[in-house]
């Protein structure tokens, strides 16, 4: 569902489709699922009880977690306007338009698309 700001699940069993993660406001913030501002949120990956996502329009990497607590916490970005091309720790790095997002053996691989990287 494109559009909101927001990530929604489709639940198999049931085929209801409801909002995940996301208020609907446009920007990047910390907090529970439905308390949360995301921006675009686009790839997503998960592994046990966490789901990774990238969302491009704030050049950003962050995590929900899955279980009943359902917080989404910021790993990579800062904000709509920081964004770039560094490398280094989580606080350090940046990139610029974020699309997909793998992970493997406990590492995340991250398309750094306007970048031209995978990182």
């Amino acid at each position: 569902m494109a559009g909101f700001h927001q990530i929604w699940a489709l639940d198999l069993e049931s085929e209801e489709v409801r909002p995940y993660a996301g208020n609907g406001r446009e920007r990047i913030e910390d907090g529970p699922l439905a308390e949360a501002e995301l921006a675009q949120p686009s790839g997503i990956v998960a592994d046990d009880n966490v789901s990774y996502f990238a969302d491009s329009e704030t050049s950003a990497i962050l995590s929900a977690d899955l279980t009943s607590a359902g917080v989404v916490t910021s790993i990579v970005g800062q904000d709509l306007f920081t964004f770039g091309d560094g490398d280094g720790s989580a606080d350090e790095v940046r990139l610029q338009y974020p699309l997909g997002i793998d992970l493997h053996n406990g590492i995340l691989y991250i398309t750094d698309t306007y970048n031209n990287k995978i990182k």
